[in-house]
């Protein structure tokens, strides 16, 4: 009787594990980014952050300070003092629940004060939330889920003239040059309007 007993205990076992596994919830599909969603007609782009929610790292920001913040900074209140800012700025920021000119103004001189007046990241950041909210960029999921693009333009070092350590010429692109608008591959050097030949080669 005692191996029927553990015959009928291990199925029990059996089926009610069976039963919890039918019972799970299946986890549901990541979301597919999709980055070219647009807003609603009049929908605000930004959203203020709740005081639950993640704050960027200020402590990072606070170590990261330079000279060129402070500049910046005064280049920025330059800007706010000249008379024309008030007529521009709604249109460079055409938010004005989020944020007006005299706000945007008087920002950019509380936030050079408290750079200014806390010696360490922890004041810094004590201070700046008890002074500013946070707003953030509402995405394609309205929960920040944006794509940046950067452009820059690099500086090479030259000489025109022949010199050591510039010793090879680098020439500009020729003129009937055709290459694919999409990669950039040459095609071929276009003799008319209607002929591109392809480009002879080095043999």
């Amino acid at each position: 009787m005692q191996g029927c007993k553990h015959i009928i205990g291990i199925s029990i076992l059996a089926l009610a594990n069976f039963a919890l596994q039918g019972c799970e919830t299946p986890p549901e599909p990541t979301p597919t980014a999709d980055f070219a969603h647009q807003l609603a007609p009049g929908e605000c782009a930004l959203r203020k952050l709740g005081p639950d929610e993640a704050w960027p790292d200020l402590t990072g920001a606070w170590k990261s300070r330079d000279a060129y913040l402070q500049e910046a900074l005064a280049q920025d209140q330059t800007w706010y003092e000249s008379p024309s800012s008030r007529s521009r700025f709604p249109q460079m920021f055409p938010f004005p629940d989020v944020c007006t000119w005299d706000q945007a103004s008087s920002s950019i001189i509380a936030f050079r004060q408290i750079l200014n007046d806390n010696a360490d990241q922890a004041a810094f950041t004590s201070a700046f939330k008890q002074m500013f909210d946070c707003w953030q960029t509402k995405g394609w999921n309205g929960k920040g889920g944006v794509l940046f693009t950067g452009y820059f333009s690099p500086e090479f070092k030259a000489s025109l003239t022949k010199v050591p350590g510039f010793e090879f010429p680098v020439y500009k692109r020729p003129k009937d040059l055709e290459t694919d608008p999409v990669t950039g591959k040459a095609i071929g050097r276009r003799v008319s309007e209607s002929e591109v030949v392809p480009w002879p080669s080095r043999a």
